[in-house]
């Protein structure tokens, strides 16, 4: 079965909703809140997975 079409919009959605995470990271950096870092590790962590499974399906592998 053929799944390139259900995972390809979900991987570029999960890629989107990384770089979208860099937003409060930066509001919080600025307002000197502590909890930047969190959405910093996640948002990095979220987009070299998800960047990693979406090359992986573009692929073919």
């Amino acid at each position: 079965m053929n799944f390139r079409a259900i995972a390809l919009p979900i991987g570029r959605l999960l890629v989107l909703i990384s770089v979208l995470m860099i937003i409060p990271a930066v509001a919080d950096a600025i307002a000197k809140i502590r909890d930047w870092q969190v959405f910093l590790v996640s948002s990095l962590v979220l987009g070299i997975t998800a960047l990693a499974r979406y090359r992986k399906m573009v692929s073919g592998v």
